[in-house]
């Protein structure tokens, strides 16, 4: 994480509440847990470096240990839930910019006995008694302007299971975060989390305890420094004109491609006039939504103001919190007709986002234009994916009535796929999705529930698209069901997917992110910016004897794979690797029937081409990034890695390290 930015307005004030209760069983016994507050006081640190004034609320393990925050940091003690729940009123009289609840209250308190309990019973009861959630009074309490920040400590869960119990915290109490772990992951040298927003991201952080509170507390600054817009009712109701029947088919789209499935997401269209849009209502059904269920907007951004008018009398809503955002898009980019918000995207986008801001933040998307605005400009079509949060999709003049023919072509051509190849498919089927390559629909994805199947239109395949597919399908740990007849498995097999079963002529394939048996190496990618050039050798050993790779090979005993990698490249080419940070690091899967590895590739800018010498194992050679691309036969990861070492290049995205270019400017 990038560390808080000096231009970002600091909030003048934080409250952080660390360590764990004390519930007294007698006058000298208490129920307890391990929790001593040492990530609260890192985080009570980070915020103190950065000019933020904490009060840090200490439980008493904490408290003992002054030495573990900075002295700016004001302290106060608590003991009990009931003390802690006390503090918390004094404390949020003047409610915090920011709060973060790292506190390990008790769920339980036993109803405490006056003296003490004696002690020569064989057996001893206790009653307990649930104790209020304070989370859950926290926004309440705070108001709209605070920064909440809550905690999930669970103990061998899943990363999925980790993350919905997150979810369901964030969106329960209203939060703006959870900072969600478990228990089995946390060591003395790792303290790794994941950052769940309302939204639905989940953005990893790890390192040792101080570098994520650091990043923990970044996150949090660039969250908070957002604006914001208020919605406000004008009076009467709202005209239908030609702009609403472009949001009407927008929104048909998006129901029957399965791209609304919850509450989540929005559909919006400009109206008629050019100054105002139709937009879908915010927490509701997106499913469910019908034409009249549209509200007309207008946004003043100067004045962060969404004034709108429902078709029909009803207070019971608002329009989607994205309305001011895509207000701003609209006013910036003239040929832009629509935008569909969805969150269940298998897409390619034309743009990213480098940051995740919460919806209806217009930081956000105004951010997100930069890349792709000349092409938004002259066409209206795009697409920008933002980080853990779905894609945006936008669409010209026309563009509704466009994505609807795509979506009835691919999605006829799949069923025509289906029935050639003679499969029993039981009712009502797999639900389909559409694949889109920024905002063209080039296929579908057939979801079966614990299983899916991409389908690639035939005049979309190539291009690398294959790329994107089963990056996606790592990422989701996703099972692939692969039909004989269409002939992909060892295409899924080349690409480190595990054959679980066959059966009735379909290969059941699990991702490789979910397998436990893969095998560990590493490789270099070796890249001269003056030529263009990259190291390439062709393969004399079993199992890919005759086939283009990278230097690289398997990890040996406790090698790092940086280590593996600089060991293989000197023992198959007599190339030293230069020092310093990687230009780019990739992860790939690469396998065969037998066996498959999990390749970590550093990319390297050298300023000299050392002539590689031939080995036993490679007869490696410098080679332009175009010609290398064309070269075959060529291991899949090998391709993977080096595509986007040559859209990097493309881009300019490839420069040399600060620290090599001042050693370079000293010699």
């Amino acid at each position: 994480m990038s560390g808080y930015h000096p231009r970002m307005p600091a909030p003048r004030t934080a409250l952080v509440v660390a360590g764990g209760t004390r519930e007294p069983i007698d006058d000298v016994r208490f129920l307890g847990n391990l929790s001593r507050g040492r990530f609260g006081a890192a985080i009570a640190s980070a915020l103190a470096e950065v000019g933020v004034r904490v009060r840090l609320l200490a439980g008493v393990e904490l408290w003992r240990e002054p030495g573990w925050t900075p002295a700016a940091v004001e302290r106060r003690r608590f003991g009990s839930v009931a003390e802690l729940r006390a503090a918390l009123e004094d404390e949020l009289a003047a409610p915090p910019d920011l709060l973060f609840m790292a506190a390990a209250v008790s769920d339980y308190s036993p109803t405490p006995v006056a003296g003490k309990l004696p002690s020569d019973a064989e057996t001893l009861t206790l009653t307990l008694r649930r104790n209020p959630k304070l989370l859950d009074g926290l926004r309440e309490r705070c108001g709209v302007t605070t920064f909440l920040v809550g905690f999930k400590l669970l103990s061998g869960a899943s990363p999925g299971e980790l993350r919905a119990v997150a979810l369901r915290q964030t969106r329960r109490a209203r939060l703006n975060l959870t900072v969600a772990n478990d228990l089995a992951s946390i060591s003395r040298a790792r303290h790794p989390v994941l950052l769940v927003t309302p939204e639905g991201g989940a953005l990893p952080l790890d390192g040792d305890r101080a570098d994520v509170a650091r990043g923990l507390v970044d996150f949090v600054l660039r969250r908070f420094d957002v604006t914001w817009s208020k919605s406000q009712r004008s009076p009467g109701r709202a005209a239908a004109d030609e702009g609403r029947a472009g949001a009407v088919e927008l929104l048909r789209f998006a129901q029957s491609a399965g791209l609304l499935p919850t509450r989540d997401g929005n559909v919006s269209h400009r109206d008629a006039r050019g100054d105002g849009l139709w937009v879908t209502p915010r927490q509701v059904p997106k499913d469910q939504v019908q034409e009249d269920a549209l509200l007309h907007a207008r946004v003043d951004l100067p004045s962060r103001q969404v004034r709108w008018r429902p078709q029909i009398d009803r207070d019971d809503v608002k329009p989607s919190i994205d309305t001011s955002v895509q207000g701003w898009l609209y006013a910036h980019l003239p040929a832009l007709a629509g935008l569909v918000h969805f969150h269940e995207a298998w897409a390619r986008a034309d743009a990213r986002t480098a940051f995740p801001y919460p919806c209806g933040a217009l930081r956000r998307r105004a951010r997100s234009t930069k890349r792709s605005r000349p092409r938004r400009s002259a066409t209206g079509r795009s697409s920008s994916s933002f980080v853990r949060h779905g894609l945006l999709l936008g669409v010209e003049a026309e563009g509704a009535a466009r994505l609807r023919d795509e979506w009835a072509t691919a999605t006829a051509a799949w069923r025509a796929h289906v029935a050639a190849l003679e499969l029993p498919i039981a009712p009502p089927g797999p639900r389909l999705r559409p694949l889109l390559d920024g905002a063209r629909i080039v296929g579908v994805i057939a979801d079966f529930g614990d299983a899916v199947t991409p389908f690639l239109l035939p005049d979309a395949r190539g291009a690398g698209r294959g790329d994107w597919i089963i990056a996606r399908l790592e990422e989701r740990e996703q099972t692939v069901l692969a039909a004989d007849r269409c002939e992909v498995r060892d295409y899924y097999l080349a690409r480190g997917f595990r054959l679980e079963r066959h059966e009735a002529g379909v290969a059941r394939l699990t991702a490789p992110t979910a397998r436990d048996d893969l095998r560990r190496a590493a490789s270099l990618s070796l890249v001269h910016l003056a030529s263009g050039e990259v190291l390439l050798g062709r393969r004399r050993t079993p199992p890919w004897a005759g086939y283009w790779a990278f230097p690289g090979g398997g990890l040996e005993g406790d090698e790092t794979p940086r280590a593996a990698a600089e060991r293989e490249l000197m023992e198959e080419t007599g190339v030293q690797a230069p020092p310093g940070a990687p230009a780019l690091r990739s992860r790939v899967f690469v396998g065969s029937r037998e066996r498959a590895y999990q390749v970590d590739n550093f990319t390297l800018l050298v300023a000299h081409r050392d002539v590689p010498r031939p080995t036993a194992e490679l007869e490696a050679r410098w080679l332009p990034i175009a010609e290398a691309l064309t070269i075959q036969p060529m291991a899949s990861g090998t391709r993977r890695v080096l595509r986007r070492v040559a859209a990097a290049l493309a881009r300019g995205a490839l420069t040399e390290p600060a620290d090599r270019r001042r050693a370079g400017r000293g010699s």
